[in-house]
C-alpha cells in the first residue's frame, strides 16, 4: 500500500467526518500541506458533494469551493468541470441571469484551454436554455455546434446522439416534421440500446409525435409502443403516462375512438403520478370526454367539458382553456344551439389572441366561419386564411433556417480549417518579417538616439559656453564699474572731503567774533558745511559698498536684455520684478539659457505685434519652483483661430525640455500673459 493510497484513505475519512458533522457545513482544506494528487482529490470530492447535496445554497457553495481551488492551483480541466457544474446548478434552478453569465465564462475558459469536451457541454447548455425559453432557432444552432464538436471527439457517440435528438425535438416544435424525422433516426444510430433506455425512449416518442403529424398513424403507434416499453423497463411512470397519452391521441386521429378511450383510461390508472400532476389528470379526463363525444356518446356532456374548463382556468392553463371552449362549441353546435356554440368559439378565439398563440387561433376561427354565415363568419374565414398562410410561411422559413444553420456552420468549419492553415503560414511569414523589421528598427533607432544624444551634448556645451561668456562679460563690466566707483570714492574722500574739513576748522577759528551778524553768518556756513560733509561721506560709503554679489550676474544679464529690447520703442513702459531670494548660482545653466531665449523671443514679439503700452517681467520662487511671468497690455489675439507661429512653438519646446508648465493666456484686445513654472 503506497503513500498516495494512504493519503486518499485519510482524506476520505476526513470528508466523511465533516459530512456527518452538523456543526460545520463548510470544508476548509489547507492547500499548503497537501500534495498535487490530494488537491485533485479534494476538488473532485467537492464536486461530488455538490451533486449529493439537496439544498441549492449548499450545492453552489461546494461547487464554488471546487472552482476556486481548481483556479488557484491551475487545474484547468477540473476548473472547467467546476465552472460547468455551477452553470448546471443555475440552469436547474432557472436563475437565468446567473446561468448566462456563468456559461459564457465556462465557454471562454474551455476555449482558452482548448478543452473540446467542455466546449461541447457549454454549447449544449445554451441549447437547453434557449429550448426552454422557446427560442428554437437559437437552441438548434447551439445543439448543432455541440454535436459537431462531439463528432470530433473519440468515444462521445452518446453525447452526439443526445445533441441530435435535441435538434430533432427543436425541429418538431417548429413543425419541421420531415427534417425532425431524419435527425431523430440519425440520433438513434448513436444511442445504445442498453444503458440509455430513457434517451432512446425519448427518440421513439419524438418519432411517434412526428409520424402522427405526418398522418402515418400505424408507424406512430409502433414508435409510441417502443417508447412505452422502454419506459416501463426503467420504471418511470411519469414518462409511461406521457407515452399512453400520445398513443391515445394517435388513435383519436385514426378515428379508433374505443381504443383511444381505453388507452386514456389506462393512463388514468397511474393515480400516484396524477396526484402530483393535476393538469395532466384533467387533460386525460377532457380527452376521454371528447373521444366519447366523437364516438357518439354525449351522456356526460357538457358537464365533463365544463368541469375540465373550470379546473384548467384555475390552473392558468390557457392552451387547455382554449381546447375546452372549442370542445364546448363543437358540442353545442352538434346540439344545434348555435348562439352558445358561437359564444364558446369566441372565447377560444379571444384567449388565443390574448396569448398571441396564432396556431391556437385557427380552430376557433374555422368554427366561427362555419357557425356564423354573416359578416363575422366571413371575417373569421379571411383571418383563418391569412393566419394559416402566415404560419405556413413561418414554418417554411424556420425549416430553411435550420438547413441554413447546418450549411453555414459546415461552411464556416471548412473555412476555419482553410483559414487556420493560411493563418499558420501568415503567422510564420509575419513573425520572420516582424523579427527582421524589429531588428532594423532598433538599429535605426539606436543610431538616431546616438545622433540625438551627440547633438544634445553639443547643444548643452554650446549653451554652457554662451552662458559662461555672458557671465564673463558681465563680470568684467561689473569689475570695471567697481574700479571706477572705488576711484571716485577715493577722490571724494581724500580731496573734497579734506578741503571741506579744513574750511570748517577755519570757520571755527574766527568764531571769536561776537557780533550778532558774524555769529549768524558763521553758524549758517557751518551748518551748510556739515550738510555737505555728511552728503559726501554718504556718497563715498555708497560708492565703496560691495555691490557685486553672486546672484547679480544673471539678473544683470536679464536687465541688459530688457534694456536693449525696450530701447527700440521708448513709448513702452516696463517693470522688472526680481525675487532676490532666488539663488541663480544653484539654478542649472540649461534653465537660465532657456529663460533668456524665451524672454528674448517674447520681447521681440511684443515689439513687433503687440502694440503694448506696459510690460511686466518677473521672476518669483514658489516652494521648489521658479515662476517666470511676461505680461503685456497689447492687442492680444484669438488663440483658437490664430495660427501657431514658430516663436510660440519654440517656447513650448523649451518648456518641454525643462519638464516645466506653460500657461499661455490671450484674447483679442485683452493683452497676453505668459506664465512659466519650472522645478529647480
Amino acid at each position: 500500500m503506497n503513500l498516495s493510497f494512504l493519503n486518499r484513505i485519510f482524506l476520505f475519512i476526513v470528508f466523511i467526518s465533516i459530512i456527518c458533522s452538523c456543526e460545520e457545513k463548510s470544508i476548509p482544506i489547507n492547500i499548503d500541506s497537501v500534495t498535487d494528487v490530494e488537491i485533485n482529490d479534494s476538488i473532485v470530492v467537492y464536486l461530488d458533494m455538490s451533486r449529493d447535496e439537496s439544498e441549492v445554497d449548499q450545492q453552489l457553495l461546494l461547487a464554488k469551493k471546487a472552482y476556486k481551488m481548481a483556479t488557484e492551483n491551475k487545474r484547468d480541466s477540473l476548473r472547467n468541470i467546476a465552472s460547468l457544474r455551477l452553470t448546471y446548478i443555475y440552469y436547474s434552478n432557472e436563475d437565468n441571469d446567473a446561468f448566462l453569465k456563468q456559461n459564457k465564462r465556462s465557454l471562454l475558459l474551455a476555449a482558452s484551454s482548448n478543452d473540446s469536451s467542455s466546449i461541447a457541454r457549454s454549447y449544449g447548455y445554451f441549447g437547453n436554455y434557449y429550448l426552454r425559453e422557446g427560442k428554437n432557432d437559437s437552441a438548434y444552432y447551439y445543439f448543432y455546434k455541440s454535436e459537431k464538436t462531439y463528432s470530433r471527439l473519440p468515444n462521445r457517440s452518446v453525447n452526439r446522439g443526445r445533441m441530435l435528438l435535441n435538434m430533432a425535438i427543436t425541429q418538431k416544435n417548429e413543425k419541421d416534421f420531415i427534417g425532425g424525422e431524419v435527425t431523430t433516426i440519425e440520433a438513434i444510430r448513436f444511442i445504445p440500446e442498453s444503458g440509455e433506455e430513457r434517451m432512446l425512449s425519448s427518440a421513439y416518442n419524438n418519432l411517434g409525435i412526428i409520424s402522427n403529424q405526418l398522418e402515418n398513424y400505424d408507424k406512430a403507434i409502433e414508435y409510441h409502443q417502443k417508447a412505452f416499453q422502454l419506459r416501463k423497463k426503467i420504471r418511470n411512470q411519469r414518462l409511461e403516462v406521457g407515452s399512453l397519452y400520445n398513443m391515445a391521441q394517435v388513435y383519436v386521429n385514426k378515428k379508433e375512438y374505443r381504443e383511444a378511450i381505453k388507452t386514456y383510461y389506462k393512463a388514468l390508472s397511474y393515480k400516484e403520478v396524477l396526484s402530483t400532476r393535476p393538469l395532466t389528470n384533467v387533460n386525460l379526463l377532457e380527452n376521454i370526454a371528447h373521444a366519447k363525444f366523437l364516438n357518439g356518446n354525449n351522456k356526460e356532456l357538457p358537464d365533463s367539458y365544463l368541469s375540465s374548463l373550470k379546473v384548467r382556468d384555475s390552473l392558468g392553463s390557457i392552451a387547455g382553456s382554449i381546447e375546452s371552449n372549442i370542445h364546448l362549441a363543437e358540442y353545442y353546435s352538434s346540439q344545434e344551439d348555435t348562439l352558445t356554440a358561437l359564444n364558446y368559439a369566441r372565447k377560444a378565439r379571444d384567449l388565443a389572441e390574448e396569448s398571441k398563440n396564432y396556431g391556437d387561433m385557427l380552430e376557433p376561427l374555422l368554427l366561427l366561419s362555419k357557425l356564423n354565415k354573416g359578416k363575422e363568419g366571413s371575417t373569421s374565414s379571411l383571418r383563418y386564411i391569412s393566419i394559416s398562410d402566415s404560419l405556413q410561411k413561418a414554418e417554411r422559413a424556420i425549416r430553411n433556417k435550420f438547413a441554413r444553420i447546418r450549411f453555414d456552420t459546415d461552411i464556416i468549419e471548412q473555412e476555419n480549417i482553410k483559414i487556420t492553415k493560411q493563418v499558420t503560414l501568415l503567422t510564420w511569414v509575419t513573425l520572420i518579417v516582424f523579427t527582421f523589421s524589429t531588428l532594423l528598427y532598433f538599429i535605426i533607432r539606436e543610431k538616431a538616439r546616438n545622433r540625438k544624444l551627440k547633438f544634445e551634448q553639443i547643444q548643452q556645451k554650446s549653451n554652457e559656453e554662451i552662458y559662461n561668456l555672458m557671465i564673463s562679460q558681465q563680470r568684467k563690466l561689473e569689475e570695471g564699474r567697481q574700479q571706477e566707483k572705488q576711484r571716485v570714492s577715493q577722490e571724494l574722500h581724500d580731496g573734497v572731503l579734506s578741503k571741506l574739513f579744513g574750511t570748517r576748522l577755519s570757520l571755527d577759528s574766527i568764531n571769536t567774533k561776537s557780533d550778532s551778524q558774524a555769529v549768524e553768518t558763521r553758524s549758517r556756513y557751518l551748518n551748510e558745511l556739515k550738510s555737505i560733509e555728511q552728503e559726501i561721506r554718504q556718497i563715498s560709503h555708497d560708492l565703496n559698498a560691495e555691490i557685486f554679489d553672486v546672484n547679480l550676474g544673471y539678473t544683470e544679464v536679464i536687465t541688459n536684455l530688457i534694456d536693449a529690447q525696450m530701447s527700440i520703442n521708448d513709448q513702452v513702459k516696463y517693470e522688472f520684478k526680481n525675487d532676490t531670494s532666488i539663488n541663480w548660482e544653484g539654478v542649472s545653466n540649461k534653465v537660465k539659457i532657456h529663460f533668456y531665449r524665451i524672454l528674448q523671443e517674447s520681447l521681440q514679439n511684443i515689439n513687433k505685434h503687440a502694440n503694448a503700452s506696459n510690460i511686466i517681467i518677473g521672476f518669483k520662487q514658489v516652494d521648489d519652483k521658479i515662476e517666470f511671468d511676461i505680461i503685456d497690455d497689447g492687442v492680444g489675439f484669438d488663440n483658437s483661430k490664430s495660427k501657431k507661429g514658430i516663436g510660440l512653438k519654440n517656447i513650448k519646446t523649451r518648456i518641454k525640455e525643462l519638464n516645466g508648465k506653460l500657461i499661455f493666456t490671450t484674447s483679442k484686445g485683452q493683452g497676453t500673459n505668459i506664465n512659466i513654472s519650472v522645478a529647480i
